[in-house]
């Protein structure tokens, strides 16, 4: 019985680092890969459903990949807090391919979170109109089952008083 268990716990072991080998291979999938970059190019109101309390905001987007390969994208998570307020979120299975050495643009719709708006709402009241609202773009591209996830961010400032004065 001794033997046995021993056999057991040795097998075991042996699965165990092998699944630790092949985990670890798996980030050597994609060497010299580099991870695409977003630029925020666009914010603007979409008309609401009926029956819907928190409005809904356009996104546009232009994703850049910088790698020799075309990025298969079935689909992707992503949120926008604003002043630290995570206010905006979305998915989308509407991925396009993001071509090799090229730049995709691409729009995306988010739903408000209410409680948050009226958090931010009660911030911004307390402070200077003309004053920039910090912005965080995070997003999680899902590449496939056998793929680890890119994860792609971009942060800024955007004045709300300069975005009204433009036609």
């Amino acid at each position: 019985m001794c033997v046995n268990g021993r056999l057991l716990g040795s097998v075991r072991l042996w699965a165990v680092a092998t699944m630790v080998v092949l985990l670890a291979s798996c980030a050597s999938l994609r060497p010299g890969f580099t991870e695409p970059t977003v630029n925020v190019t666009g914010l603007h109101m979409l008309p609401a459903e009926s029956g819907e309390l928190a409005p809904r905001i356009g996104l546009r987007l232009r994703i850049t990949n910088p790698n020799p390969d075309d990025l298969m994208i079935s689909g992707m998570s992503y949120s926008m807090a604003l002043q630290g307020y995570d206010l905006l979120n979305g998915v989308s299975a509407k991925v396009p391919v993001l071509k090799a050495y090229s730049e995709t643009p691409l729009e995306l719709e988010l739903t408000t979170n209410i409680l948050e708006l009226v958090r931010l709402a009660r911030s911004l009241s307390r402070r200077p109109a003309n004053q920039p609202i910090d912005y965080e773009f995070a997003a999680k591209l899902d590449t496939g089952r056998y793929t680890p996830s890119i994860r792609i961010k971009e942060s800024g400032e955007v004045n709300f008083e300069s975005l009204s004065a433009q036609p």
